[in-house]
């Protein structure tokens, strides 16, 4: 009797372990390691049941093939380098265990508002495509932790994008962004967010608010500032800003930055730096290039981790006298400023003899406190 009465209970649950079965989400490095990869279409509709890596990578494909819809265990599709530049509308919830979608350099004009389905998505490629905008429906990605949308059109981002908790990588490079939406704060996991060689003329105080953010890329914009908030970056290693139109940096913006390893300010139009510059301890590369420095702040002595130092085509003739605590210095560019200049020009009637046998003495001083040290005049 008792037998009888716990059958059905057993057999309820083999049924619900294979429904768990069926809708197991794999681990993304087994999925790209140990599943089994089909790359042709009409075998994984063959065997439907055990497809979940599908790849139809650079297949000349003139259209996105619906019977992909059929495909209800799939957890990476790889649909790259394809000719269509058009998305189905509907049919994205089909794939709810769908974890990795690449859609490189597809032509694709625009990405579905129902792609917010795909609640399991962790990983979103859709580089170098021609999007102009992204659906709202992109915050509904709750799960998502990477987003590649470099290389397309993109004018501005919803307020959406702020409900991607889990984002980690946000690369934006190569679109046409003039501003960034407040929400952009609420990314508390990005480490890496990439806007580079947009058309971005400020940025929001928000973005100080990113305390996870390692890597920060905004070179070739056309910002003429920089929100003191960075200052609260605390964990950037990464800050690349050259390119831009810049002419001052708040002394703030250095305070505690003490993880930075590398600051990029080449190419803008700096006069000054401020001694809070002095501050990054943990700095190794600073490149100053193609600015109009005339002279580096004596604080700059005190960056004993630094190995690079870019001060090409600037104004400087003079360094500063401490120099010789840079030990660690590896790499000192000062090509095109003023102290190579009037040895250069040494004959020319604007540059006195003596103006020359100076600057000569200046880059034998220098070479002779820093011995260790590659310098070029």
């Amino acid at each position: 009797m008792k037998l009888t009465f716990l059958l059905p209970f057993f057999i309820l649950l083999i049924i619900v372990g294979q429904t768990q079965a069926q809708n197991e989400l794999f681990d993304l490095k087994e999925l790209q390691y140990e599943v089994e990869m089909y790359d042709n279409l009409e075998d994984a509709l063959f065997e439907k049941d055990f497809v979940y890596v599908l790849k139809l990578k650079d297949q000349d494909l003139e259209e996105f093939p619906s019977e992909i819809f059929e495909l209800k265990k799939l957890q990476v599709l790889d649909i790259a380098l394809n000719q269509f530049d058009t998305l189905p509308i509907e049919g994205w919830v089909e794939l709810e265990n769908l974890q990795v979608l690449d859609m490189f350099g597809s032509n694709l004009k625009y990405l579905p508002d129902n792609i917010g389905t795909l609640e399991n998505l962790k990983i979103l490629y859709a580089d170098y495509n021609q999007a102009e905008e992204l659906p709202y429906g992109i915050g509904n990605l709750k799960k998502l932790e990477i987003l590649d949308l470099e290389g397309n059109k993109l004018l501005f981002l919803p307020p959406e994008i702020g409900q991607l908790q889990n984002l980690e990588i946000l690369d934006l490079e190569d679109n046409a962004l003039t501003e960034l939406p407040d929400s952009i704060g609420y990314l508390q996991n990005l480490q890496i967010l990439d806007l580079a060689k947009n058309e971005l003329f400020y940025l929001p105080d928000s973005i100080g608010v990113l305390k996870n953010l390692k890597e920060l890329y905004l070179n070739a914009n056309e910002l003429t500032d920089i929100p003191k908030s960075i200052q609260n970056l605390s964990n950037l290693q990464y800050l690349y800003l050259s390119d831009n139109q810049l002419d001052t940096i708040p002394p703030e913006v250095f305070e505690k930055l003490q993880n930075l390893e590398i600051l990029d300010l080449s190419n803008n139009q700096l006069t000054e730096l401020p001694e809070s510059i002095g501050l990054l301890k943990n700095l190794k590369e600073l490149n100053l290039n193609g600015n109009q420095l005339t002279k580096l702040p004596e604080s700059i002595t005190e960056l004993k981790n630094l190995k690079k130092l870019k001060l090409r085509d600037n104004f400087i003739v003079k360094l500063p006298n401490d120099l010789a605590e840079l030990q660690n210095l590896q790499d000192l560019d000062l090509r095109g400023n003023d102290l190579v200049q009037r040895t250069v020009d040494a004959g020319d009637e604007e540059v006195s003899t003596e103006e020359a046998q100076a600057a000569i003495a200046q880059q034998e001083l220098i070479q002779s406190l820093l011995p260790n040290t590659r310098i070029r005049f």
